[in-house]
């Protein structure tokens, strides 16, 4: 039976390896925003709900 994730009230932890590059370009303009990288990175899932960014991702590759 699938767990029902939406009932949850503490934040999810997560781990994401990137390269050494992007990780000072999200520390940079997490420096620069004055936002933790936590904040970024929930900020970029939540524009995922506009279609029009969640498809511009969709056909993101590391080649791009």
């Amino acid at each position: 039976m699938p767990v029902d994730c939406t009932k949850r009230t503490r934040p999810i932890r997560i781990s994401v390896d990137v390269p050494p590059d992007d990780y000072s370009a999200l520390r940079q303009f997490a420096f620069d925003a004055s936002m933790t990288h936590a904040g970024v990175v929930r900020a970029l899932v939540e524009l995922l709900a506009d279609k029009t960014v969640a498809q511009r991702v969709r056909g993101w590759t590391n080649d791009s």
